[in-house]
């Protein structure tokens, strides 16, 4: 831009907010003479017959949301300093956050009545790994567990076969029952003295017995039952 004659105008501009400063630099012969700056207001040009303009009012309240979150199940270590030991079932009492909580067939409770005995199931108990796992559990803070009673077996104490006599015989049908605890889950096996017959032999072996030797074989051979003769 030509301002007057012998006089060059060199501008440059700097975008602040909704105005910007414009500066001229006035110079003549390469020397400056003055420097000039006036503030632009910043507009923009639209297209069109009519602009819509959507605003929210600064008085408009918003409604609380709330959302409910599953909680995750909750694993606590009861044994952390002990390795290889197994949980004797139903000898687990622990106390977390507020609430004690009792073992029963592999399955915690708390709330136990002292009248009925029965009680809130929660979670869920490892004999084997000492972990006990619940899936429902105060709010909070997470606080260290206290163990007030769990009765502990070491390895190798496990019962592989049984061998015994009856003080009399013949057994009558029904009247022998044999209960045993699984270690590895706590299941209980309970078996009785029913015939001998391949429903049985097979609803043995899905309790987690390897092998049973009934003493009328009826029909069956002692290697469908049991791994040898000797055992």
């Amino acid at each position: 831009n030509l301002e007057r004659t012998g006089w060059v105008s060199h501008r440059c501009c700097f975008w602040m907010g909704t105005s910007y400063p414009e500066y001229t630099i006035k110079s003549a012969s390469g020397k400056i003479y003055r420097l000039d700056v006036t503030h632009t207001l910043m507009t923009q040009t639209f297209n069109g017959n009519a602009i819509t303009a959507i605003a929210q009012e600064n008085t408009l309240s918003h409604t609380p949301h709330s959302e409910s979150i599953t909680s995750p199940e909750l694993t606590i270590d009861l044994l952390p300093q002990m390795n290889d030991t197994v949980l004797l079932p139903g000898s687990v009492i622990f106390e977390w956050n507020g609430e004690t909580y009792y073992d029963r067939d592999g399955s915690l409770y708390k709330n136990l009545s002292t009248e009925t005995n029965a009680g809130v199931q929660v979670g869920k108990i490892d004999y084997s790994g000492g972990k006990a796992t619940l899936v429902s559990y105060p709010s909070g803070l997470l606080k260290t567990a206290t163990v007030h009673a769990a009765v502990t077996v070491g390895p190798g104490f496990q019962i592989d076969a049984v061998a015994f006599r009856t003080p009399g015989a013949p057994v009558r049908q029904g009247s022998l029952q044999l209960t045993a605890v699984r270690v590895d889950n706590g299941d209980i096996i309970t078996a009785d003295g029913g015939y001998a017959s391949s429903a049985n032999l097979v609803n043995a072996r899905a309790m987690g017995v390897s092998d049973v030797a009934f003493h009328k074989k009826r029909g069956l051979q002692v290697e469908d039952m049991t791994k040898s003769q000797y055992v």
